[in-house]
């Protein structure tokens, strides 16, 4: 600022002198055109060096009241010289400006000297009426009062600036400091940076074991970060070690399944096959009971017997009657046992739908797939069983059809007695037939029922033929999945890595 100062005075000086020369040849006065100049040099000097410490001010202080004097000289003997006697303390006050209480005090001193020195040896340049040394002092009093002030401005100035001044270095240090801080967190930011990207790369590469490690200087927010990003890779490699574990049981639970659906396969293809033997053997019993209708409408001709071969026939025909009630029970049992085989057949099919539907969602780890899969092998039991008990009852029915021809035939011979001696029994012979034709009708129904549990253990099969598929599909995900978890390294994979990577 006083540099500023200084320049703004060299302005001012310059200006003066100008004046000064041009006055001074106007009224042929060349010489004091000339001490202008010289004058002028000192601030010129100043200005353009740049110096503004205290000789400098001193120099401008005790340059300043010069043009002033130079003025009162330049207009001697006319009537403005005594107003600018007013240039004095005029250009005291601009020197207020350097804020230096030793400028004022030189351009005093510089005034003094003038009128002092002047008023005894050149009255005439400095009052019009010659010397006057009471003007002196009055003047000298004025001068006195208005130095006064500026120097108390002056002292109350640079102390504000030696103030500020203070107050500004120590806004530098500060300034500085906060500099330094700043560039420290930001180091520290950026080699948190640095170590998140390599973390970060380590987590692109599917590597799990890396954990990254701040220093201890590192801040709280990066350190914060560091542990949230440490919970989470740890969290993802106990999700995927999971999901591995997950992925080998799902592995096995399908393999599991499709050994279970393949051996209730060729469980269904062998209780088809006994079925058909079935079927086969009750169309066989169905044409023998037909003939046996036969055999009694033939008998129905002869029939001739004595009262007691009459009795003794109709003792057969009631035996015979028990045993084909024996085989209507048996009949009996038998759509028992269809109509359990047939809910059997529907809940497979049910549980073969949820198959399906569990091997859709084997996502989640095809745990559903181990619940079906152990129904469908129960049901595959009871249906073999419930097979089984067919077999038996149509065995036992067999046996029971071939007592009612043993029985009939039996019957046929008594009959033969019975028509040599009473046609009576013709009636009877004919509802014996017609009892034989409706068994004959019923084992049909039960042939029918036989080849429709027939269709549904093919429809079974089919449909454990669709578990068979699904099984080896969900077993192919389940291999895939696996095969893909295996390229992510985690702790488990690599025990030597388990300590926190160090970062970079």
């Amino acid at each position: 600022m006083r540099a500023e100062a200084i320049r703004v005075l060299t302005i001012l000086g310059v200006i003066s002198a100008i004046v000064l020369s041009v006055f001074a040849f106007l009224w042929g006065q060349p010489l004091y055109a000339g001490i202008a100049a010289v004058i002028t040099i000192v601030p010129v000097g100043i200005a353009v060096t740049g110096v503004s410490n205290t000789n400098a001010r001193i120099a401008m202080g005790a340059t300043m009241p010069l043009y002033a004097a130079l003025a009162v000289a330049v207009d001697s003997g006319s009537l403005w010289q005594m107003d600018m006697h007013m240039l004095f303390f005029a250009y005291l006050a601009t020197l207020a400006v350097l804020a230096d209480w030793r400028v004022i005090i030189a351009a005093s001193a510089v005034t003094a000297v003038h009128h002092i020195g002047l008023n005894f040896l050149a009255p005439a340049l400095v009052f019009p009426d010659g010397a006057n040394f009471g003007r002196v002092l009055f003047h000298a009093a004025i001068v006195i009062v208005e130095s006064a002030a500026l120097v108390y401005l002056s002292v109350k100035v640079s102390s504000l600036f030696e103030e500020i001044s203070k107050t500004h270095a120590e806004q530098h240090a500060q300034d500085a400091a906060k500099a330094a801080m700043e560039k420290e967190r930001i180091e520290r930011q950026l080699e948190a940076v640095t170590t998140f990207s390599e973390g970060l790369g380590h987590l692109s590469q599917g590597d799990f074991t890396y954990r990254v490690k701040l220093p201890a200087s590192a801040d709280a927010a990066s350190t914060k970060l560091a542990d949230a990003y440490n919970g989470s890779v740890d969290r993802l490699a106990q999700i995927i070690e999971e999901v591995r574990a997950s992925a080998a049981s799902v592995n096995n639970c399908s393999s599991e399944i499709n050994a279970a659906a393949t051996d209730l396969a060729n469980r269904n293809e062998h209780q088809a096959a006994n079925l058909e033997e079935t079927a086969a053997a009750t169309n066989n019993a169905t044409g023998m009971v037909r003939k046996t209708a036969e055999s009694a409408d033939k008998a129905q001709a002869n029939m001739s017997i004595t009262n007691e071969r009459a009795h003794q026939g109709g003792e057969v025909v009631r035996k015979a009657i028990e045993a084909m009630g024996s085989i209507e029970s048996s009949s009996s049992e038998i759509t028992q046992i269809i109509d359990v085989i047939d809910g059997i057949a529907f809940q497979t099919n049910l549980l073969a739908l949820n198959a399906g539907v569990e091997a859709a969602r084997a996502g989640e780890a095809g745990k559903g797939f181990a619940v079906v899969a152990s129904e469908v092998r129960e049901l595959a039991q009871r249906s073999a069983n419930a097979a089984r008990d067919i077999k038996e009852l149509i065995s036992k029915s067999t046996a029971q059809v071939g007592q009612g021809v043993s029985l009939v035939n039996e019957t046929g011979e008594l009959l033969e007695q019975i028509a040599q001696h009473l046609g009576a029994m013709n009636e009877e012979v004919v509802e014996i037939a017609g009892m034989a034709s409706t068994q004959a009708t019923d084992l049909e129904q039960v042939n029918l029922s036989i080849k429709s549990i027939d269709g549904m253990t093919q429809q079974n099969a089919a449909m454990v033929e669709e578990t068979t598929a699904a099984a080896r599909s969900l077993r192919g995900e389940a291999e895939r999945l696996t095969e893909l978890v295996s390229q992510l390294r985690t702790q488990k994979d690599s025990p030597a890595d388990s300590d926190y990577a160090q970062a970079a």
